[in-house]
């Protein structure tokens, strides 16, 4: 039995540890995208420029990535041991 609870928390601990990985690295990828568009408006570029368009479509993308990966976070271990 204890072995199986030790495999159990072992599993959850790691898709955990992956989720927050990929929750990272798209926050990482949204702020990348963020600061090029900055640098693109600096150079001259308006808002109406393909670029731009094609930069805020990513952006807003990524963005929704973040909110359903929120929204599908897994529960830490005290979370579901304390539900409120």
């Amino acid at each position: 039995m204890t072995n199986y609870v030790n495999r159990t928390l072992k599993a959850e601990k790691e898709q955990i540890e992956e989720f927050s990985s990929l929750m990272r690295n798209t926050q990482i990828m949204l702020n990348c995208f963020q600061e090029f568009k900055k640098t693109q408006l600096q150079t001259g570029k308006t808002a109406d420029h393909p670029e731009i368009a094609f930069i805020n479509k990513k952006i807003q993308e990524f963005e929704k990535d973040l909110q359903t990966l929120d929204i599908n976070r897994p529960l830490q271990n005290t979370q579901r041991n304390n539900p409120m």
